[in-house]
């Protein structure tokens, strides 16, 4: 599962949990890359779940 923080073209900030390369910004939909963010530890994903 990839986290980080990403900030779209049109300036909205947003905490991201995904295991998708892609996804869409919640206020433009425009299609944001998210293959570069840190994958997150498989011990991390079992705490939250």
């Amino acid at each position: 599962m990839r986290c980080g923080t990403i900030t779209c073209d049109c300036g909205k900030v947003a905490y991201v949990e995904s295991n998708k390369m892609f996804i869409n910004c919640i206020d433009c939909n425009k299609k944001i890359d998210i293959s570069g963010l840190m994958e997150m530890e498989e011990s991390e994903e079992a705490d939250d779940a």
